[in-house]
């Protein structure tokens, strides 16, 4: 295990090329977004985030901070989609999950690890998906099986593009955002040339 793989998944996610800025795109269903964090991601839009999943709005989006992310990010995005389990057998997929936690939501990052490990996607992170991801981990370190699972990501964003065109204004940020997570995975963070 790497030494707290949650700090190195929040500084991958809080890049200025990632989700460290703030931007408040018309055609962005999240709506006003800082370092990440959407408006609507607490299920309402009302200017504010809930930034410890008590249902109660903690501060406006626009008096986000750096520190504000930490609490928000392993509430509502490391805990639920269990990267913690992940990152105890792979730490290179926790971050992946993690990423695909935020980008897609905890379930349906679980679910894409599940369909690119073989085994049925039912969303629960338990023992059966811990003993496929430690036997198809080992002899690469999870590279292969993040390959397929980045594959499955940019499958599902292309059906978003396909049922809402809207969505094509944001198509090609997910995919860079895609390639460059791979890029971070395999070469600067674990040591191999790119």
């Amino acid at each position: 295990m790497l030494p707290d793989t949650f700090s190195t998944a929040l500084a991958w996610l809080l890049r200025p090329d990632v989700e460290g800025g703030e931007v408040n795109h018309p055609a962005d269903r999240g709506g006003h977004t800082k370092y990440g964090i959407a408006d609507a991601a607490d299920g309402k839009k009302d200017g504010m985030a809930d930034l410890d999943r008590d249902g109660q709005p903690d501060i406006a989006i626009r008096d986000l901070t750096p520190a504000h992310t930490e609490l928000f990010y392993r509430a509502n995005y490391w805990l639920p989609a269990r990267c913690d389990r992940v990152d105890s057998v792979c730490p290179l997929i926790a971050i992946a999950l993690f990423d695909g936690a935020v980008h897609h939501s905890p379930g349906r990052s679980v679910r894409q690890l599940q369909q690119a490990l073989g085994i049925l996607a039912d969303g629960v992170l338990g023992p059966q998906t811990l003993r496929v991801l430690t036997a198809k981990t080992g002899r690469d370190g999870g590279r292969a099986l993040l390959l397929g699972l980045l594959e499955i990501r940019a499958s599902y964003m292309l059906g978003i593009v396909r049922k809402d065109p809207s969505q094509w204004a944001n198509a090609w940020g997910w995919v860079n955002r895609l390639l460059r997570l791979q890029s971070y995975l395999l070469s600067t963070r674990f040591g191999e040339v790119a």
